[in-house]
């Protein structure tokens, strides 16, 4: 019994300390990194960054601009200001002279939702052309609260515990003319 004791032990104390480092390290790096999700923003300014970007490389585009926002209509008053923030700051950190000043040539900016992607398109008018930029951005890519969903609820239910009827039956007769049988 002794030997077997001694044995436990000599293996014990060649594993404890390299299982104690494995646990000290994963402890740090789950202590020391952040779940992707943590900054919900980053998202959203990375799509208003590419967005201002794809903007700000219309040619002839110079001079003032009165932004014009127009927000999906199923957004919430708080999520269109967000995504305006954002977009105004990747526009004023491009350098994009923007003014409240009406007679300033418009910059249209509309934002519109699909099941699976957010689309931000800006219209403008550049010396006789209309120009147009779209860029899109995955929902899956957003955090959760950035748009409102309606919640998609399952439930089960036996066919025969539903009130609603399902499939009726009724017996049809297959008699040629003049059989009787």
């Amino acid at each position: 019994m002794q030997a077997f004791g001694k044995t436990c032990r000599k293996i014990f104390s060649r594993i404890f300390p390299w299982a104690s480092i494995s646990i000290a390290l994963l402890a740090a790096f789950c202590c020391v990194s952040r779940p992707v999700a943590a900054d919900g923003d980053a998202a959203l300014r990375e799509a208003a960054q590419r967005f201002a970007e794809r903007v700000v490389s219309i040619p002839g585009l110079r001079g003032a601009l009165r932004l014009e926002w127009h927000p999906d209509a199923a957004w919430s008053e708080g999520q269109g200001e967000r995504w305006l923030e954002l977009i105004r700051d990747q526009f004023e950190r491009r350098t994009l002279n923007l003014t409240g000043d009406a007679s300033a040539p418009a910059l249209d900016v509309f934002a519109a939702e699909t099941p699976t992607q957010v689309v931000l398109t800006a219209k403008t008018r550049v010396s006789d052309r209309d120009e147009v930029r779209i860029v899109s951005i995955a929902r899956a890519l957003l955090p959760r609260g950035a748009l409102p969903v309606a919640p998609v609820r399952l439930e089960r239910q036996m066919i025969y515990e539903s009130p609603d009827r399902i499939l009726d039956a009724s017996l049809l007769e297959n008699h040629a003319e003049g059989d009787t049988g």
